[in-house]
């Protein structure tokens, strides 16, 4: 809230972020949600705690990651419907990864641009509301998750054993930079 508040000039940031995390909350306690990650940016979170929330940019420190992520495997292990999937990009055969976020549902699709808030350059938010389009981008991630040797699928139990065996590592990256 802090950063928002010496980021920005208008006075709704608190209740937009507080309104926001509220939606999140509801949204957790029982929807079916996947989260997809890059490897590249998970080492890259892991390394520097670089996150953005909203249109804050903010940089976690150690103990911050550590709580960040023992709330993550705590409100997941709230909700067997939660998946996270770690995408490792090295397999697709691109010259072109946009460093972006999408939230995609049957009725829009949200595409966060953090290149935009880099180099001012662009939207930050891109709207999909074409329902065809929609239907395409669902359809084409949906058979990619048929193929396993595209990502690694964790729930909350497994995400919390895969953290627990490679603590020690993770640790110590947290506290190289």
């Amino acid at each position: 809230m802090d950063t928002a508040k010496s980021s920005t000039k208008l006075d709704i940031t608190e209740s937009m972020i507080r309104t926001l995390q509220i939606t999140w909350e509801e949204i957790f306690e029982n929807q079916e949600i996947s989260f997809f990650f890059l490897l590249s940016s998970l080492y890259e979170y892991i390394t520097t705690g670089e996150i953005y929330y909203t249109d804050i940019h903010y940089q976690l420190q150690v103990e911050e990651r550590i709580a960040h992520i023992k709330n993550i495997i705590e409100v997941s292990k709230k909700n067997p419907n939660i998946k996270f999937i770690i995408l490792d990009e090295n397999i697709f055969a691109s010259d072109f990864m946009p460093h972006i976020s999408v939230y995609a549902n049957d009725k829009k699709i949200f595409m966060k641009n953090y290149s935009a808030y880099e180099t001012g350059i662009g939207p930050h938010l891109y709207i999909i509301h074409d329902k065809e389009l929609i239907r395409i981008i669902n359809a084409s991630t949906a058979l990619s998750l048929k193929n396993p040797t595209l990502y690694r699928e964790y729930n909350s139990e497994a995400l919390e054993q895969l953290l627990e065996k490679y603590k020690s590592l993770i640790y110590r990256m947290m506290h190289m930079a």
